[in-house]
């Protein structure tokens, strides 16, 4: 993950420790955004959107603690409560219909739900290596549920790997970041203009970034979350692109090569 305070300490690191703040660098990131929204035709989020959309997200949250079977079971799923009381009542379990998730509640003696599920595994081996991790859902052919690996800070902070790569983040919107913050100053910006120029060129060339994407392939990616829980249950929709994922990057590949009538066994083969 790439939290809001990481992308500051590496501005600080690359401005030698000048104390930078996040008001201090709010518009120009802001203006990075716009430069990426423009230039490509999407819709990734402005960082107030981007608080108010994950800070929405706790209160809709629930961490619980999990057993080592935990991380190696298969996450249960039923279309009902029901089904899921009457084959042995598991803590939690996955809800296709509502698609969220239940966690049995041992006082009220029911599930409760919600629309993100947390989990905590503490090693009883070393109390202080504590692993956190998210229950997400991928949707192909068939609902498909799992434990990811998070970071603990994910939980209270925006996460902007959520809407860029790390590529975007560190050859395009630090060195852009850094060269408003150093022109503000008083300096010329020269080297960080010449960074983020040629960082974006080369990541131009590399992603290839739609302007539009099927919401139902893209529903497990946290930036659509929103869009996901306003269209159920139909996903079958077109969405404005509002993140970079690795996915869109082209892997590099050697080009066709067509023969022509100077060559032996193609064209007029002479």
């Amino acid at each position: 993950m790439f939290t809001l305070k990481k992308f500051m300490d590496y501005i600080n690191s690359a401005l030698n420790y000048p104390a930078v703040s996040e008001q201090d660098i709010a518009l120009f990131l802001d203006q990075a955004i716009s430069e990426v929204n423009t230039e490509a035709h999407i819709s990734i989020p402005d960082l107030d959107k981007m608080k108010k959309e994950q800070s929405d997200l706790p209160a809709n949250t629930k961490l619980i603690t999990l057993q080592t079977a935990d991380f190696e079971i298969t996450f249960p799923k039923y279309a009902t409560e029901n089904e899921a009381i009457a084959d042995n009542t598991p803590t939690y379990y996955f809800n296709t219909i509502s698609r969220t998730f239940g966690v049995y509640n041992e006082d009220l003696h029911k599930y409760e739900y919600f629309i993100r599920l947390f989990g905590l595994y503490k090693d009883p081996l070393n109390p202080i290596n504590n692993t956190y991790v998210e229950a997400r859902t991928t949707y192909t052919d068939q609902i498909n549920v799992n434990w990811y690996n998070l970071s603990y800070e994910a939980l209270f902070t925006v996460d902007l790997e959520y809407y860029f790569t790390p590529d975007w983040i560190k050859l395009f919107l630090i060195p852009y970041v850094c060269h408003k913050y150093s022109v503000r100053d008083g300096d010329t910006g020269r080297l960080f203009s010449e960074e983020f120029s040629q960082g974006f060129q080369q990541l131009k060339n590399s992603y290839n970034i739609p302007f539009t994407v099927h919401l139902k392939d893209v529903a497990d990616k946290p930036a659509y979350r929103k869009l996901v829980l306003e269209k159920l249950p139909n996903l079958d929709v077109i969405c404005k692109t509002r993140a970079i994922t690795e996915d869109m990057f082209n892997a590099q590949g050697v080009n066709a090569n067509k023969l022509d009538f100077y060559d032996n066994g193609g064209g007029f083969g002479l």
